[in-house]
């Protein structure tokens, strides 16, 4: 099929498409853009290659199929146009379009032919054949219906067969239409029950009727022990009911019995769920302490304008750089007295003062000051203020301008995001406010509607 793709491209190429696809710059540009640095023009080759194969490819599989339907709808249901035929049993019913022309008129029914029914002497073929396997599928987990111990199984269908199948049962106590035993009342010897299966195809009935012989449950020595003992319970809280207390048998067929409360305290459980619930809590606070921090820096963010706009101002009033942190650390610590309000970033900037009045360098501090903010804007002004040491302050106040401008515009971005963030979080229970008030208002038209 590729190979077909090829001498497609190739015999296009020989009536001059070659020029014609060339012009085609768009796909050129885009492909440019998914492969820079290589053979476009190959790109471009190999990209109409594969094109002409995929239209060949499509093209043949069309044809193929409108083939493949023609040949179909040639051997259609109806024949000879006088019989329609029908699906065997099993394989379902289906519909069928008819045109009908008769002298002056034309018309056209759908029509749905049922699968075919078996006949009288099919059906008693097959309901011999069915006997058997239904026989074998109602005994279930045992041996025969002679000693039936345990659930019959009492199906409704046969699978591979067209009948159904309801189950009567002359004592429903001990044994019910789904197959279900009650057995405890039975004695040793045994109880015969009749079961009977009344079989029906269409308008076909049969009736057969199977005798089953019930017997009491085969227990185990455990089992037969526990029910001894049981009963011996029962027997003795039944004999003074209106007691407060009853006493335990103190015997088994003349063996001693001590009685304990068995008491689930649950301590192992706890002890299994230990592992995973302090894996959980370390977990927990270690994200507790994420999101803390990531609070930190959402609120340096927020208070960074302000604080370069305040260091713009003390610097162009004539005070250094040291002097206006000491400044600022000064007023903070003023206001916090005041308020009792803590701030993250002039807590970084009180340390900061701290440092200088003990005597480290400038260029160190404020480095420090931008890396503990942990902010890409307070170590961008910490790199600004240790350059501006080394070179000089000419160009101080202009650099602090810019970067009090671009706080400020970076500060109403951040909050036009959250608006639209909050008004995208409305919109869905602005949503159900709609659909609620279109409800109460459609809903007494409705009532007049049925009142009519």
């Amino acid at each position: 099929m590729k190979s077909m793709g090829w001498k497609f491209y190739a015999k296009r190429k020989g009536y001059g498409a070659k020029r014609l696809l060339q012009r085609d710059d768009r796909v050129r540009i885009l492909l440019t853009g998914l492969h820079p640095g290589e053979d476009i023009e190959g790109k471009y080759r190999e990209f109409q290659r594969k094109k002409c194969f995929i239209m060949a490819a499509v093209f043949l599989a069309g044809t193929g199929t409108m083939i493949c339907m023609q040949i179909s709808s040639l051997q259609g249901n109806l024949k000879e146009k006088t019989h329609l035929t029908r699906n065997e049993w099993g394989e379902g019913s289906y519909f069928i379009t008819l045109r009908a022309r008769m002298q002056d008129t034309e018309s056209e029914i759908r029509y749905r032919v049922k699968e075919r029914v078996f006949s009288k002497q099919e059906a008693d073929a097959l309901y011999e054949e069915m006997l058997q396997r239904l026989f074998e599928s109602m005994l279930g987990a045992n041996e025969s219906l002679q000693h039936v111990t345990a659930d019959l199984n009492l199906v409704s269908q046969i699978q591979g067969f067209p009948f159904s199948i309801a189950w009567k049962s002359s004592d429903y106590d001990k044994i019910r239409p789904d197959g279900k035993v009650f057995h405890e009342e039975v004695g040793n010897e045994g109880e015969e029950i009749r079961l009977t299966a009344v079989i029906t195809y269409e308008d076909y009935r049969w009736e057969e009727i199977f005798v089953v012989r019930l017997y009491p449950p085969v227990l185990s020595k455990q089992e037969a022990l526990d029910r001894k003992l049981l009963e011996a319970v029962e027997e003795n809280d039944s004999s003074i009911p209106e007691e407060g207390s009853f006493l335990l048998p103190a015997q088994i067929e003349g063996e001693k019995v001590s009685w304990t409360e068995k008491r689930n305290s649950g301590g192992l459980a706890v002890l299994l769920l230990c592992g995973p619930l302090a894996f959980l809590c370390s977990y927990g606070m270690e994200r507790d302490l994420m999101n803390k921090n990531q609070k930190r820096k959402e609120e340096i963010l927020a208070g960074y304008p302000e604080f370069v706009t305040r260091l713009r101002l003390y610097m162009g009033a004539g005070l250094t750089i040291r002097n206006a942190f000491l400044r600022i650390g000064k007023d903070y610590r003023q206001e916090k007295k005041r308020t009792g309000r803590r701030e993250s970033l002039y807590e970084e900037v009180l340390i900061a003062g701290y440092q200088l009045l003990n005597g480290r360098s400038e260029e160190e501090v404020y480095r420090e000051w931008g890396r503990r903010c942990e902010t890409m804007c307070c170590r961008k002004l910490g790199f600004l203020l240790t350059s501006c040491l080394r070179q000089g302050n000419e160009r101080i106040l202009e650099q602090l301008d810019g970067e009090v401008s671009l706080a400020w515009e970076e500060r109403k971005a951040k909050a036009r995001k959250k608006g639209e963030e909050a008004g995208t979080k409305m919109l869905f229970p602005m949503l159900l406010l709609l659909l609620m008030v279109m409800f109460l208002i459609l809903l007494p038209a409705f009532g007049g509607f049925q009142g009519v």
